[in-house]
Formats: structure tokens, C-alpha cells, sequence
């Protein structure tokens, strides 16, 4: 019996170990493939490119996007991939309208490939919903990532630092939809996960505490807030060096460049407001909410 025992032990390490090296042989491949791919985005056919037309980067996104419905049909794990990356830069760039069909495609590709259940399925909806909040769609984002907390939780565990994240997007998400009831203990439990997680001085933390801060303002607990967002703040003074000078000088540029009803702006405007009061500058706080009120 202890024999039996001890070989059944021995082959479902075995089994793991197996699936282990076929599971990092499958991630190689598809890196190298992605970069091949990306790599080919650069390469140049048209005779009339080679002699000299500038390429915009949205050109070159916009050539990628087409190329991954059409040439990688019937791959659904690869092209899912590509259409997060692809999404993720678009996104990056502001061009959320460009982001969101690749975004969506590859929750759809993922989920062909892993099932609905996969982690790889979580991780494309997670990012999806965060580009929704980022359009102003709270509403829409929230069942995108109470789903994809779902999933989370049944595969990686409750303390897991990606379901940290993503408690914090779907309360962020709540916050952003004006429901602030719903969105508090939800950026509670994501602080408390991430600092579990990632430990007391990490800049995610911080970023929770920040959206939790401007939940309690909306609230009305005033003291609460004033210690989140001294918290936040002490977080970000020790990681990254004149953080409220850096938000100044972005929330600058974005003034010259965004409209003043843009979602964006208005957030970062929010987020100054917190730092500023945090830090004892009432002043700029108070200006800074009569802006917030004349581009709403």
C-alpha cells in the first residue's frame, strides 16, 4: 500500500511537471510568434513607403489590427493575445475607440481558446473593463470585471495580487458610475489585498488608496479620506519623489491638450484636488474644484 502511495505520489508529479514544460514551451512559442508578428508591422512593401511617406504609428496599428482577423483565423489562442496587445497600445495612445473592438475580440478569442473560466480570459476582461472606465463607462465596465473577479477568485485564490487589481477597477468602476455605496468596500477589500500582496509602500496600494480617498470624500468622511489620502500620498513621496509635482506639471499638459469635459481630465483633476488637500494646500484644492464644476 505504501508502495501504491508512494508511485501515485511520483506519477502525478510527473504529470505536473510534464504539463509544466509543455505549458512554457507554449508561452515561447507564442512570445516568438507575437514579436514576429509586431516585428512584421514595420516592414515595408509599398515602393511608394520606401521612397520616403512618413508612417504614422496609427497607420501602422491600424495594418496590424486588419492582418490579426484575417491571417490568424482559427488560432484563437494567438490571435487573442495579439488583440490585447494590440488594444492595450492603442489605448495607450488615448485612441479608445480604436482599442475597444480588440479589447472585445480578444475576450472572445481567449475564450474560444481557454474556456470561460481561464485566467487568460480574466486578465483580457480586466483590461477591457479599465479601458471602459477610462471612456467614462462605468456602468458597462462593472459586469466585465465582477465577472472576470469571478473567475479570479475560483483560480488564483482571494488573496492573489491580480484580484486585487481588479477590485480595484470594478470599484473604481462603481465610483465612476456615481454609485459610492457599492464601490467602498470593494476599494477597502482591494487595499487590503494588495498590501498583502505587494507590501505597504507599493505604488499599487497607493493608487487603491487614492480611489478610495475620493470614494470617501464623495461620502462625506471627511476624516477618512484625510487618512487615506495621507496614506496614499506618504506611499507615493517615498516611491516616486514629488509626486504632486509631477501630477502639476501632467495635469499642465493635459489642460493645453483635453477638452475640459474630457473623463480624463477630469479624473486627473480629482486626483490633484486629493493630493493637494492631503498636503495642506486648501487654495489649490478649492481653485482647482471651481475648475471641476465650470468644464462639467
Amino acid at each position: 500500500m505504501v508502495f501504491l502511495s508512494g508511485f501515485a505520489g511520483t506519477v502525478y508529479g510527473l504529470v505536473r511537471a510534464i504539463r509544466a514544460e509543455r505549458q512554457s514551451r507554449l508561452e515561447a512559442e507564442t512570445a516568438s510568434r507575437i514579436s514576429d508578428f509586431m516585428t512584421g508591422l514595420f516592414e515595408i512593401n509599398d515602393p511608394g513607403e520606401a521612397r520616403g511617406r512618413v508612417v504614422t504609428a496609427k497607420e501602422i496599428l491600424d495594418r496590424g489590427a486588419g492582418r490579426i482577423g484575417g491571417e490568424l483565423r482559427g488560432q484563437p489562442a494567438l490571435q487573442g493575445r495579439l488583440m490585447e496587445s494590440m488594444g492595450r497600445v492603442y489605448r495607450s495612445l488615448g485612441l479608445y475607440q480604436d482599442s475597444k473592438p480588440l479589447l472585445e475580440g480578444a475576450v472572445e478569442s481567449l475564450t474560444a481558446a481557454h474556456g470561460e473560466k481561464s485566467p487568460e480570459v480574466a486578465r483580457a476582461l480586466y483590461r477591457y473593463g479599465g479601458l471602459l472606465i477610462k471612456s467614462g463607462e462605468g456602468d458597462a465596465a462593472i459586469p466585465l470585471l465582477e465577472r472576470a473577479l469571478s473567475i479570479q477568485e475560483a483560480t488564483l485564490g482571494p488573496d492573489n495580487a491580480e484580484v486585487g487589481a481588479t477590485l480595484n477597477n470594478l470599484g473604481n468602476a462603481y465610483r465612476v458610475a456615481g454609485k459610492f455605496e457599492q464601490a467602498l468596500p470593494l476599494l477597502e477589500r482591494s487595499a487590503r489585498v494588495r498590501e498583502k500582496a505587494l507590501g505597504p509602500d507599493d505604488v499599487e496600494l497607493a493608487r487603491t488608496l487614492t480611489n478610495l480617498g475620493a470614494v470617501q470624500l464623495s461620502l462625506k468622511d471627511y476624516p477618512a479620506a484625510e487618512a487615506t489620502l495621507k496614506r496614499a500620498l506618504a506611499i507615493r513621496e517615498k516611491r516616486l519623489p514629488d509626486a504632486r509635482g509631477y501630477l502639476e506639471r501632467a495635469f499642465a499638459i493635459a489642460t493645453r491638450s483635453w477638452k475640459a469635459d474630457d473623463a480624463n481630465l477630469k479624473k486627473m483633476t480629482e486626483q490633484l484636488i486629493e493630493v493637494s488637500r492631503a498636503q495642506g494646500d486648501e487654495a489649490r484644492a478649492r481653485e482647482l474644484e471651481g475648475r471641476l464644476r465650470a468644464g462639467s
